[in-house]
């Protein structure tokens, strides 16, 4: 189980370190590719975190970080503030319900959800995010709501799916590793 949670832990990095390769191979990809490969690498800050600080915070915390950095690259800066004026809302009514039910929930739904809607018109990102963030959500939610080892085998495996969806479209010119 521990390796597990620690390969799980370090997949975060790997959009990261992809288009690091790329780089290094003479393929430069735009802003947005760098921004998903970020708001993608928030979830290993994240579980880097919950080394120190209570999961259950993380957790209601890291999809609001992914949400703001995909944001500030997508979202045009006149409608930003719509945009930070919703999480906040949702966020403060998540922790209004802690303690409750799995406030947590919300936060995930409202988050991921802003993500495939801001990513959608984007092509070249839209299967990464559909993966990772539309069908990731659903397995999350399993797991959320169900804890068990398959469960969150499920949604590690989705998660993987969605990182393995970056690699391939950013790299439409394949390089050999």
């Amino acid at each position: 189980m521990r390796f597990a949670a620690e390969v799980a832990h370090q997949m975060g990095l790997v959009p990261l370190l992809w288009l690091g390769v790329l780089a290094v191979h003479g393929q430069r990809r735009s802003p947005l590719w760098w921004a998903l490969a970020i708001t993608l690498g928030v979830s290993w800050l994240a579980d880097t975190a919950a080394h120190w600080i209570s999961p259950w915070l993380v957790s209601a915390v890291y999809p609001i970080a992914q949400t703001l950095v995909l944001g500030m690259v997508l979202i045009p800066a006149a409608l930003l503030w719509r945009f930070l004026v919703a999480v906040a809302i949702t966020t403060g009514l998540a922790l209004a319900l802690a303690g409750t039910w799995r406030p947590e929930l919300l936060i995930h739904t409202v988050c991921w959800t802003g993500i495939l809607v801001m990513a959608w018109p984007y092509r070249e990102i839209r299967g990464a995010t559909v993966w990772t963030f539309g069908m990731g959500w659903i397995a999350w939610v399993v797991f959320a709501t169900l804890p068990t080892f398959a469960t969150w085998g499920v949604y590690q495996g989705m998660r993987a799916l969605g990182l393995g969806v970056f690699c391939w479209a950013a790299a439409p010119h394949r390089v050999r590793v």
